[in-house]
């Protein structure tokens, strides 16, 4: 009407004007609203976020600003056009190298700077979480190169069994291993290669190879792994190793007794104060020659054997 009310009606008048009220866009996002591609990445691998924006309200949205927050800092902002009313947009954000490795929360804010109007704003944020793996880490350790037989002789054929671990989070492809008499940075002599197919994060991998020496002498042994750079790791200081053996004609008259890890046993296993232990000691022989008796004669090792004693005499 001319004096602008609803048909000269107060009532009606304040009906409309309500239902006006509630002609306004209105944004959501949800946790299932954020994708992440790859959804487990490696750390400085590059992924991509994807934020669908609703708008369930009455009223299309313009220039509507996303934001995205990795851990609480701010990745960078995107821009919608519109959002129509009921409808559905996307702004997609890309980091290039996710880091560090370990739990990521991503944030996504819509209308951050509180621009548009809207009846709720509880409802403009969300999150999700993703893990960033750490990258592959091979490993091999001088405990983990294995000689077989341990004291050869000029002209014997010498295995050596490497065990390589993955430390890493992410699995390895495949990758070479070399190994080398005498240090390769100075002047070593290459002795032989294997490769293996790859090993997974947190596991373990095995490769061997054949050698022979003709002349007697203390030679040290090399292993590389991974000379190629063929894995993407963590760090590399720790893919080579070393261990020095000895080759002698007298090595038929070695022998060499080790206590394995659970060489020592005790019955009972946790024993009070005045209670009688039996201590139980087990021990290997290395290597093919008999050693001299332990303690007495009937605790001789005879080879390769294990043996043990309980309470053994004193020497």
């Amino acid at each position: 009407s001319a004096n602008g009310s609803w048909n000269d009606d107060p009532y009606s008048t304040a009906l409309a004007i309500r239902a006006l009220a509630l002609v306004k866009p209105e944004l959501v996002i949800a946790a299932t609203d954020i994708a992440v591609s790859p959804p487990a990445p490696v750390v400085g691998q590059a992924i991509t976020a994807t934020a669908t924006v609703h708008n369930t309200g009455l009223e299309g949205a313009a220039n509507v600003v996303v934001r995205l927050l990795d851990n609480g800092t701010a990745i960078s902002d995107q821009t919608i056009a519109v959002v129509g009313p009921g409808g559905t947009a996307q702004a997609v954000f890309a980091i290039s190298a996710i880091d560090p490795a370990g739990e990521h929360v991503l944030s996504v804010i819509v209308d951050p700077a509180n621009a548009i109007d809207e009846s709720n704003k509880a409802n403009n944020t969300a999150t999700s979480r993703i893990w960033a793996k750490a990258p592959a880490d091979l490993a091999v350790l001088p405990e983990n190169l294995t000689i077989s037989p341990a004291y050869p002789k000029p002209g014997d054929t010498i295995t050596l069994t490497a065990a390589i671990a993955n430390m890493g989070e992410s699995a390895a492809g495949a990758f070479s291993a070399d190994l080398y008499d005498g240090d390769p940075n100075s002047g070593g002599v290459k002795l032989g290669s294997f490769t293996l197919p790859g090993i997974g994060g947190g596991e373990w991998g095995t490769g061997t190879v054949t050698f022979s020496f003709a002349a007697e002498g203390s030679r040290t042994l090399y292993l590389v792994v991974d000379p190629q750079h063929a894995v993407n790791e963590l760090i590399t200081a720790n893919n080579s190793s070393s261990k020095t053996i000895t080759v002698s004609a007298a090595a038929a008259s070695f022998f060499d007794l080790s206590i394995p890890m659970n060489g020592i046993q005790l019955n009972p296993t946790r024993p009070h104060a005045g209670d009688n232990v039996t201590v139980t000691l087990l021990a290997r022989n290395l290597v093919l020659k008999p050693p001299p008796p332990i303690w007495n004669s009937s605790m001789a090792i005879r080879a390769p054997a294990v043996f043990s004693c309980t309470n053994p005499p004193s020497p």
